[in-house]
């Protein structure tokens, strides 16, 4: 493992460590050949660390992190892939002999375009078969919507057993939401062998591409793109 932090901030007191330090720790982690992503998760780490501080009145100034001359690397790590028919079909056999309710929650990330976060915080009271519609609440934009439900959607939905409006629809073996991608899904998709030789991480497929999938049948469809992003958010 790479140390990270002790080799620049040694015993240094933590009200005294600065933007030169955090500068020298990313250069370390540079230099180190890891990627632009630890960078940034690094600094992620930092930033809640001295919110913490900040909280107990160990600090009372604002992180090195939010200097206007702070600067991360950026990485464009976007997933790419997105699945044909066949492969959707293969995907979805394969994780329903592992899940059904991960089959399921793909199903829904397929036909609605959601986030894996949206399709797991999704509770009944958001599921209108009447007027075959979902709302989306937990939206990473912080922005509302609301989804249309494909046939297949609407017919999924109206199998499963209806629980209390705020109960979840997808609740884990604990009754508590999926705070991941359930290892079935992972399972399932490992067995389908979609990345089977496929070495760019962008071209790789995952949860995500049951998202990107969405997005392109609606253009291939000609569906307006504005239309289009406010579907997916």
């Amino acid at each position: 493992a790479l140390p990270i932090f002790h080799p620049v901030t040694g015993d240094i007191p933590f009200r005294e460590l600065g933007l030169q330090h955090i500068n020298r720790i990313r250069a370390n982690i540079a230099n180190a050949g890891r990627t632009p992503r630890m960078q940034q998760y690094v600094a992620r780490t930092f930033a809640m660390v001295w919110r913490s501080a900040q909280d107990f009145g160990i600090v009372d100034v604002a992180c090195p992190t939010k200097s206007a001359s702070f600067r991360l690397p950026r990485v464009d790590n976007e997933r790419q892939r997105y699945l044909t028919v066949e492969e959707e079909v293969l995907l979805l056999e394969n994780v329903k002999k592992r899940s059904p309710q991960a089959h399921d929650m793909a199903v829904v990330s397929l036909d609605a375009g959601l986030r894996f976060n949206e399709v797991a915080s999704l509770n009944w009271q958001c599921v209108d078969l009447e007027a075959a519609t979902l709302r989306i609440l937990y939206t990473k934009g912080g922005r509302d919507r609301t989804v249309p439900m494909t046939n297949r959607l609407k017919a999924l939905f109206a199998s499963m057993e209806r629980g209390k409006p705020s109960g979840l629809v997808f609740p884990n073996t604990k009754g508590i939401k999926h705070l991941q991608v359930p290892s079935a899904f992972k399972r399932g998709l490992a067995d389908a062998k979609l990345n089977e030789a496929v070495t760019n991480p962008k071209l790789r497929a995952s949860f995500h591409s049951l998202r990107h999938t969405a997005a392109s049948r609606l253009v291939q469809a000609g569906v307006d793109l504005y239309l289009v992003q406010r579907i997916l958010g």
